[in-house]
């Protein structure tokens, strides 16, 4: 009994023996199969992590794009706003006329830009005159009038010793726009077109004691586009013409020399020729015949009618004046009228018509130097000569 007891404990033994390694076997089997799923699994949890992340990242993009299509799309809209706002700026400042500019010089004044010039000038002249002298005091002693020269024969020589500073010169220019019109303004004044041989303050200054003098109206006129308002040289005149000098009017003999009030316009008729038409103030200067004095009579009844044409180019410019005028006076007493003597005839008065033509030029010799020829023909009608004998500086 115990040795079966023995054999069968053996046997047991035995096939536990032999039944282990099996087993053993297909647990390292499944532990393997295991590990396997396992990191399936983990590949599979990685790749979903993975495509996670891809996800959301692609979700932060999706959502910046989002945002930034948003601001681009208000960034767009302001700028539409923003160039409607300048469209309509745009607009408006071509509706009307443009500001001026800054200017270089001078100041502004609300919309108006004002300057301020001349110059201070004194002259010293020693004159010496063959047969006779010149009053005192008189223009004739400031600077060259042929008309002033002594020509007594027989006289004796005079020589004269004059310092001034007459001749001192100011201006004030304006210059804006009204209602989209070019408005100017320009107003000139010097010490010298009064003359007065009394020796007294009153009338016009001793030059012992202050040399004081009147300030007088030179040129005072506005402009509005084309249209010139205002006393200024007279349309026969070329200034132009005018040589550069130091004395106050320089070469007189056959010049026209006028400023007076005066309705102009002025048309450019292309890029080199221009055309000016005016009506001027009438003053007819009147002599007694028999007598050498000049009377402005201040009865004319039409206004001087005034053309100019001006050709300016490369090589020089010319000028061709016209002038139509009514020359009128009244008789008081013993007159010569059209050569005919109207002794008598006590406020009777009479008229004649006369014309005028003028050419003047500048021929440029190089960029500093230029030749200027003034010329000047003077019609008459009815006897009556137009021009005027007497020479406002």
């Amino acid at each position: 009994m115990s040795v079966n007891r023995t054999r069968f404990t053996a046997l047991l033994l035995g096939a536990s023996a032999l039944a282990l390694p099996s087993v053993a076997h297909a647990d390292a089997t499944r532990e393997r199969a295991l590990e396997a799923r396992l990191e399936k699994l983990e590949a599979q949890m990685a790749a979903m992590q993975a495509q996670l992340a891809e996800a959301r990242g692609a979700q932060a993009q999706a959502i910046a794009a989002s945002a930034a299509a948003a601001q681009a799309g208000q960034q767009a809209e302001a700028a539409t706003a923003q160039a409607q706002a300048a469209t309509a700026k745009l607009a408006a400042l071509e509706a009307r006329p443009a500001p001026a500019a800054t200017p270089t010089d001078g100041f502004r004044s609300g919309a108006t830009t004002i300057k301020l010039g001349g110059y201070l000038k004194m002259v010293g002249s020693h004159s010496h005159f063959s047969n006779g002298s010149v009053a005192t005091n008189t223009l004739g002693r400031d600077f060259y009038l042929p008309q002033t020269i002594p020509t007594t024969v027989g006289g004796r020589s005079f020589d004269s010793q004059d310092f001034t500073a007459k001749q001192t010169r100011l201006w004030l220019n304006l210059d804006t726009q009204v209602a989209g019109h070019v408005v100017k303004g320009y107003l000139e004044s010097d010490f010298q077109v009064t003359a007065s041989a009394v020796q007294n303050v009153t009338a016009g200054g001793s030059q012992r004691t202050t040399n004081g003098y009147t300030l007088g109206l030179r040129r005072a006129y506005v402009q509005v586009d084309r249209f010139t308002l205002g006393q200024d040289w007279t349309t026969f005149q070329y200034t132009g013409a005018l040589p550069e000098s130091t004395d106050y009017v320089g070469g007189a003999e056959g010049t026209v020399f006028v400023r007076q009030p005066l309705v102009r316009y002025a048309a450019p008729l292309s890029k080199q020729v221009t055309l000016a038409v005016a009506v001027e103030n009438p003053e007819s200067a009147l002599v007694t015949a028999g007598a050498t004095t000049t009377l402005e009579s201040g009865t004319d009844h039409l206004p001087d009618f005034t053309a100019r044409l001006t050709y300016a180019g490369k090589r020089g410019e010319v000028a061709l004046s016209g002038l139509v005028r009514q020359v009128r006076g009244e008789s008081t007493g013993s007159a010569l009228v059209n050569n005919v003597s109207t002794a008598g005839a006590t406020g009777h008065g009479v008229t004649a018509t006369g014309f005028g033509a003028s050419i003047g030029g500048k021929l440029f010799l190089n960029e500093k130097k230029d030749q200027r020829y003034p010329l000047h023909r003077h019609l008459r009608a009815g006897h009556w000569p137009i021009r005027r004998p007497e020479l406002r500086a």
